[in-house]
C-alpha cells in the first residue's frame, strides 16, 4: 500500500501524546528533574579534585568552597570519604528519580500499545466487506502485530529522545555557568562535526518504508502458503513458492542490515567527536582562559557526558524516523476501515417461534450495482439451509 508523507507520521505521534497528556506532563517533569540532578551532580566531582590536588583551602574553586562551607556549617568532616559519600548520595537521588520516570514512561507506552492493537482489531472487525476487497490479509495481520510493535518501539525512542534532549540542555546550561566563552566554542565545533548526521533521518525514513512494505508482502504470502500447503505439495510447487516469497524476505534482510549499519555508524561517530571536543576544551581552557584544574576537570567531565548524550540523541531520533512508516500504515488502515464501517441499524432479533423469513431482499457492494435483487428466503425453525454461489455473489 502507498504510505503518506513524513508529516503524517509526526501528526499521529502528536495525537498520541495529546491523548496521554496527563502522563506526558508527569513524565516531562520527572525528566527535567532527572536532567537537572544529573547535570548538577557533576559539581560533586570538583570538591574531590580540589581536595586531592590542593592542600590549601584558599586555592579551592568557588564551587568547592561553597560545598565545604556547608559541611563545616553542619560540623561534617571535609575529606575524600565525606565528599565521596556526598557524590554517591547525589547519584542515588538521580537514580531514584530516573527509576520512577522510567516506570511511568513504560506504563504509558505499553498501555498505548494495548489500546492501539485493540482499536485496530475493532476497526477491522466493524468494517464492511468493501474494505477487504482490495486488502491483503497479510498486510492487516502485519499491521496489528509487527507494525504495532515497531510503533511501540518508536514511542520508546521518542520518550528517550525527549529525556536526552532535556539532559543535554541541562548539561549545556551547566557548561555556560562554568565558562560561557569556552562552551560556545565547543558548541560550534560540535555542530560542525555532527552536521553530516542531518541526512541520516531521510535515509532511515525511506528505508523504513521499504521495510514495512516488504513485511506486508512477506506475511501475506506466508499466510497464503500455509493455507495452501496441500495444493503446493500436490502440484509440486515448493520451489516456485519459495522463489515467489524470496524477494520480499531479501528486502527485509537488506533493510534490517541498513538500519543496523546506520546505528553502528552513528555510534562510532560519537567517540571521536567526544575526544575532539575534550581536546579543544583542554587546549583552549588551559591556554587561553587559565581555568583552575578542578573547574576544567568538571568542564571536561561534562563535555564527555554531553557528547555521549548527544550521540544517543541522534540514535534515538533516527529510530523515531524509522518508526514513522509504521504509524502511517496503522492510521491509514484504521481511517479507511472507519469510513467503510458496516452499518448496524437493523432490527435486533432476540428470539423467534416459527422461523426466519426474508422478503424482497436486495444487496450491493458500496458504489456498485445490485448483486442481489428481490430475494425471498424462508428458513423454518429447526432446519438448516445452505446458500450456494460463486465468489462475490452476495452469499455472506
Amino acid at each position: 500500500m502507498k504510505l503518506r508523507n513524513l508529516n503524517f507520521g509526526n501528526d499521529l505521534l502528536k495525537e498520541t501524546l495529546f491523548r496521554n497528556y496527563q502522563s506526558v506532563i508527569l513524565i516531562i517533569f520527572l525528566m527535567v528533574l532527572t536532567g537537572v540532578v544529573q547535570a548538577t551532580s557533576v559539581l560533586g566531582v570538583m570538591p574531590i579534585v580540589d581536595v586531592l590536588l590542593n592542600q590549601d583551602p584558599n586555592q579551592y574553586s568557588e564551587v568547592t568552597k561553597t560545598i565545604t562551607n556547608q559541611f563545616v556549617k553542619y560540623n561534617l568532616p571535609v575529606n575524600i570519604v565525606s565528599l565521596g559519600v556526598f557524590y554517591l548520595l547525589l547519584i542515588g537521588f538521580r537514580s531514584s528519580i530516573l527509576y520512577v520516570q522510567k516506570h511511568v514512561t513504560n506504563r504509558t507506552i505499553f498501555g498505548e500499545m494495548r489500546r492501539m492493537m485493540l482499536e485496530e482489531l475493532k476497526a477491522f472487525l466493524n468494517a464492511s466487506w468493501s474494505f477487504f476487497q482490495n486488502k491483503e490479509y497479510g498486510t492487516l495481520a502485519n499491521t496489528v502485530i509487527t507494525e504495532t510493535h515497531k510503533a511501540t518501539a518508536g514511542f520508546e525512542s521518542l520518550a528517550r529522545t525527549i529525556a536526552i534532549a532535556i539532559t543535554v540542555f541541562c548539561y549545556f546550561a551547566l557548561l555556560l555557568l562554568i565558562s560561557w566563552q569556552l562552551t560556545i566554542i565547543v558548541f560550534l565545533s560540535a555542530a560542525m562535526l555532527l552536521s553530516p548526521t542531518l541526512i541520516v533521518n531521510r535515509i532511515v525514513y525511506k528505508t523504513g518504508q521499504l521495510h514495512t512494505g516488504a513485511w506486508n508482502v512477506a506475511q501475506g504470502k506466508t499466510y497464503e502458503v500455509l493455507n495452501a500447503l496441500k495444493l503446493i505439495a500436490g502440484f509440486a510447487k515448493r520451489e516456485d513458492t519459495l522463489k515467489n516469497i524470496e524477494p520480499s524476505v531479501r528486502t527485509i534482510e537488506k533493510t534490517f542490515r541498513k538500519f543496523a549499519m546506520i546505528r553502528v555508524f552513528l555510534t562510532l561517530l560519537g567517540e571521536p567527536v567526544g575526544v575532539i571536543l575534550v581536546i579543544i576544551s583542554g587546549v583552549v581552557g588551559m591556554g587561553y582562559y587559565d581555568m583552575q584544574i578542578a573547574t576544567l576537570t568538571a568542564f571536561l567531565y561534562s563535555i564527555n557526558r554531553l557528547a555521549g548524550e548527544a550521540q544517543q540523541f541522534i540514535l534515538e531520533r533516527s529510530a523515531v524516523h524509522a518508526s514513522l512508516p509504521s504509524f502511517e500504515q496503522i492510521d491509514s488502515l484504521m481511517q479507511e476501515a472507519a469510513l467503510l464501517k458496516e452499518k448496524s441499524t437493523g432490527k435486533k432479533i432476540a428470539s423467534f417461534s416459527r422461523g426466519i423469513y426474508l422478503t424482497d431482499l436486495s444487496f450491493s457492494y458500496d458504489g456498485g450495482e445490485n448483486i442481489l435483487s428481490n430475494i425471498n428466503l424462508e428458513i423454518p425453525k429447526g432446519s438448516m439451509v445452505a446458500v450456494v454461489g460463486h465468489s462475490g455473489s452476495g452469499k455472506s
